[in-house]
């Protein structure tokens, strides 16, 4: 079985839902598809940054830090692994959020690093 399934509760019904690769790549080129993806990566790296780096006057070690950096930097290779033969719409897109998330999640831990 190659797609993705999920179970959608309608009213009182539970139905499932199965869609193959190939229709999951006709529906990753939709402008609202792709417009629903950038809101959700967009909150994933707010919450990301909130649990990380908590906005507390308190000192982040040094290594937090270097963790948080270097996880942003392996996060593309991740990313990019696991979207391997994706449409290029959303891979443009993920990508896109990606780099300019990362970047403002290792300057948050900068910001907090130096306050200490």
């Amino acid at each position: 079985m190659d797609g993705w399934m999920a179970h959608v509760k309608l009213d009182n019904d539970t139905v499932m839902l199965f869609f193959t690769r190939a229709k999951l790549y006709v529906l990753s080129r939709c402008e609202p598809v792709l417009t629903f993806v950038k809101k959700a990566d967009y909150q994933f790296y707010q919450n990301l940054v909130e649990v990380l780096i908590p906005d507390v006057l308190r000192p982040i070690p040094g290594t937090l830090t270097q963790a948080i950096r270097n996880f942003a930097k392996g996060l593309e290779n991740w990313l990019l692994t696991a979207m391997n033969g994706c449409p290029e719409d959303i891979i443009i897109v993920k990508v896109h959020i990606h780099i300019n998330c990362s970047s403002l999640l290792v300057n948050k831990g900068r910001e907090m690093s130096s306050i200490s």
